[in-house]
C-alpha cells in the first residue's frame, strides 16, 4: 500500500472520528415562532411597538398574534414587565424584583396577560390578549413596559438540551403610555458610589438615577475618581451612547482592568447630559483595607507589579564598592612604584 492510499484512509478515519466525538448541537429543524402586534382599533398588524395616548381610568386590550413556524405544537410564555435600565446603559424589558424608588405607576401592575401561557398549533397562529387598566388618578410623563414572549420547553426538551447548545428565542414588544404630549424635564441624581466586582473584575460604580417619568434617549456620562483633597486622577471612564427608562437607575462602572483596589479616601466627580440637560455631581467614598483585600483576592485579572529585587540592589552596591576599592588600590600602587 503506497503512502498516498495510506493518507486517504487516514483522512477518512479522522473525519469519521470527528463525527463520532463532536458534541451534539440541537437546533430546531423547522423554525421557531414570531410575534406581530395588532392595532387596537383596526386589528391589523402594526409597527413593532405600541405608542398609546390614554386617559385616566381607561381600560384597553392589546392583542399580539403569535405564529408558530415549526412542525410541533408550542406553548408560549407571556410576560408584562416594567422597563428598567441595565448596567450597560440600555433599556431592559426583563423582569426585575426591585423597582426604582421614584416609580409611581409600574407597567407590570396595570398590564396583565389574560393567559400567561398561550398554546400555538404547528404551522398556525394564536392571539395573546393583554389587558391594561389605566389608574384613576392622572399621571404625568411616560409609563414604559414590555410584552415578552418565550417558548415553554417540555421536560423532554429540557433533558435533550442539558448537554447541548441551547438557543432560546425571546421577543419583546415595547409599550409606551402617556396621557398628554407635555414634556417632563429630566431629573438625574447620584445615589451612591461603591466598589464591586463584575465577572471577577474590579469596578468603582456610581448609581445614577432617572427620577423623572420620561425616557432619557441620549445620556452621556463622564466619571473621574481622585484621591480625596487632591487633583491626582486615579481612574476615569466615559460613555456617550446610553439611554434610561423612566424612573429607573443603573450602576455606571469604572473598570480597574487588571489593577488592584488601593485602600484610601477618594472623590468621584461625575458629569454629563440627559437629553441635552447638563448634570454635575461629586461624592466622597472610602475603599477600606478589608474590602480591597477581599476583592483583590477574588479577581482573576489582576497583574501584580514586579516587586523590587533587593538582592540585586545589595549586589550592585557591593560591586560598586569593590570597583571603588579596586581603583583606589591601583592608584596607590602606582604612587608606591614611582617612589
Amino acid at each position: 500500500m503506497n503512502s498516498k492510499i495510506k493518507g486517504i484512509i487516514s483522512l477518512f478515519f479522522l473525519i469519521f472520528s470527528i463525527f463520532l466525538i463532536s458534541p451534539k448541537v440541537l437546533a430546531e429543524e423547522s423554525g421557531g415562532f414570531s410575534v406581530s402586534p395588532l392595532d387596537p382599533e383596526t386589528g391589523e398588524v402594526q409597527s413593532s411597538y405600541y405608542d398609546l395616548t390614554v386617559v385616566p381610568d381607561q381600560k384597553l386590550k392589546l392583542q399580539v398574534e403569535i405564529y408558530n413556524s415549526s412542525d410541533k405544537n408550542m406553548k408560549i410564555q407571556v410576560e408584562t414587565n416594567t422597563a428598567s435600565t441595565n448596567n450597560n446603559g440600555i433599556t431592559s424589558y426583563l423582569k426585575t424584583e426591585q423597582q426604582d424608588s421614584s416609580l409611581k405607576v409600574a407597567f407590570d401592575k396595570i398590564a396583565k396577560a389574560e393567559t400567561e401561557q398561550v398554546n400555538v398549533p404547528a404551522k398556525g397562529t394564536a392571539v395573546a390578549n393583554i389587558n391594561i387598566e389605566i389608574p384613576k388618578d392622572a399621571f404625568k410623563g411616560e409609563i414604559l413596559g414590555g410584552l415578552r414572549f418565550t417558548e415553554v420547553k417540555t421536560e423532554e426538551e429540557k433533558k435533550q438540551q442539558k448537554n447541548a447548545v441551547e438557543n432560546n428565542i425571546a421577543y419583546t414588544i415595547g409599550v409606551l403610555l402617556h396621557e398628554s404630549d407635555e414634556e417632563v424635564a429630566p431629573e438625574m441624581a447620584l445615589n451612591k458610589v461603591f466598589t464591586e466586582q463584575r465577572n471577577s473584575r474590579n469596578y468603582i460604580s456610581a448609581n445614577l438615577q432617572n427620577k423623572a417619568p420620561r425616557i432619557i434617549r441620549e445620556l452621556t456620562v463622564k466619571a473621574q475618581v481622585y484621591q480625596k483633597g487632591t487633583d491626582k486622577l486615579s481612574y476615569e471612564a466615559s460613555n456617550d451612547a446610553m439611554r434610561m427608562a423612566p424612573n429607573s437607575n443603573f450602576n455606571f462602572g469604572i473598570s480597574l482592568e487588571n489593577k488592584k483596589f488601593i485602600p484610601g479616601e477618594y472623590t468621584m466627580k461625575i458629569s454629563g447630559t440627559a437629553d441635552g440637560e447638563p448634570f454635575d455631581f461629586s461624592q466622597d467614598f472610602t475603599i477600606t483595607a478589608k474590602e480591597a483585600k477581599e476583592y483583590n483576592k477574588n479577581s482573576v485579572f489582576i497583574t501584580d507589579e514586579p516587586k523590587p529585587n533587593y538582592l540585586l540592589y545589595v549586589l550592585g552596591i557591593l560591586l560598586l564598592i569593590f570597583i571603588v576599592v579596586f581603583l583606589w588600590f591601583i592608584k596607590n600602587k602606582k604612587k608606591v612604584s614611582k617612589k
